[in-house]
């Protein structure tokens, strides 16, 4: 396997500058190939963890780094093929011996369908009723738009979604959200 680009050296050039359109260039060309490189090396167990994808990105990221740096002789395509797969299959080894450790090996997982046990019954009926109540109050502290904020993320919407439906931007949303959290800590810390 490899691949052929006609002008690589220019394309090279290119990557070694920092010019986005070539390493825009470079990344379409090598990606998906790296991709399946690191595929082919990872185990399916181990793919739970780590995804060739993930692998991919580190080890273009690794080139391109180097590259701008002029630290590789590239005499012609070959080399430059067997040079990207050299850091894609060390990174895989670099992974896979981060999760090989003690601490996160993977015969360690528990798999299957035993769940856990929960750690606490669920709430009483009193505990809902006091929390209801201790959430309406201070919820009742902040204004109209700032409740509709909380509304709307309680819903489980996104920003995005959130300045939809108040007729407003994403950055006031995310401005409304950066005064509430500045003002439920604080009142929360006065608690």
């Amino acid at each position: 396997m490899g691949f052929e680009i006609d002008d690589w050296d220019d394309l090279l050039a290119g990557v070694r500058q920092g010019e986005p359109e070539a390493c825009r260039r470079f990344w379409e060309a090598v990606s998906p190939l790296l991709e399946r490189v690191a595929a082919r090396h990872i185990s399916p167990a181990m793919q739970r963890r780590i995804g060739p994808e993930s692998i991919m990105l580190s080890a273009c990221r690794t080139f391109f780094e180097h590259a701008r740096q002029d630290e590789y002789d590239l005499p012609d395509s070959a080399a430059l093929w067997r040079l990207l797969c050299a850091i894609t299959v060390n990174k895989v080894r670099m992974k896979v011996r981060y999760h090989s450790t003690r601490k996160r090996d993977l015969g360690a997982e528990a798999h299957g369908d035993a769940l856990p046990e929960p750690v606490a019954n669920a709430p009483s009926a009193q505990e809902e009723l006091e929390f209801s109540e201790h959430f309406a109050h201070l919820v009742g502290q902040f204004d109209e738009e700032e409740r509709q904020v909380i509304d709307f993320k309680l819903q489980g919407l996104d920003n995005g979604q959130v300045a939809e439906r108040m007729k407003c931007s994403e950055r006031t949303v995310r401005r409304l959200l950066n005064r509430l959290e500045e003002r439920l800590g604080t009142m929360l810390s006065d608690c």
